[in-house]
């Protein structure tokens, strides 16, 4: 797209130059309103010639904002997925942390879950956190609170549940 630009505006340009060139070697007012003329219709067709050259081309001049609508959406999915993966990512390692924290103490978790969003100014929130324990760990339940609190911090919800294995 750049390359037509730029070819776009070096015609402009060659058209502008080529204009006063012939203004100035009329050799009469007569022949010099003529040129005149000659020289605005050639610049106007030069400044037009992208439309004339989308529409031989069968595409049209609107199917250049199709494209950039095309492209927009490309990098909406883009940004999405990648926001997906960096989530899954924060998962996997905070689950990681979570899980060496908990074996400090000897405590199993069953399941992990955690609710994570991302700000308009791309920063994570943490807002809770879901143990699955066995309920054998019940009894422990301060414990573990205060490993994993000094960990998320006081605005990170955790919730424990328990589970009896039957």
């Amino acid at each position: 797209m750049m390359v037509q630009i730029k070819a776009w505006l070096l015609s402009l340009c060659t058209a502008a130059v080529a204009g006063e060139i012939l203004l100035f070697l009329s050799p009469s007012k007569r022949m010099n309103s003529l040129l005149a003329v000659v020289v605005s219709v050639f610049f106007l067709t030069a400044f037009l010639s992208p439309l004339f050259l989308f529409r031989q081309k069968g595409e049209g001049f609107f199917s250049m904002l199709r494209l950039d609508t095309a492209g927009r959406q490309q990098a909406q999915t883009l940004e999405k997925t990648v926001e997906e993966q960096y989530i899954q990512s924060v998962r996997f390692n905070l689950e990681q942390i979570v899980v060496d924290k908990l074996a400090a103490i000897d405590v199993k978790a069953e399941k992990i879950d955690f609710t994570i969003h991302i700000d308009g100014e791309k920063s994570i929130w943490i807002n809770q956190v879901l143990l699955t324990l066995d309920e054998e760990y019940e009894a422990g339940e301060e414990e573990i609170r205060g490993q994993l609190g000094s960990l998320l911090g006081y605005q990170t919800r955790l919730i424990l549940a328990y589970t009896s294995e039957r």
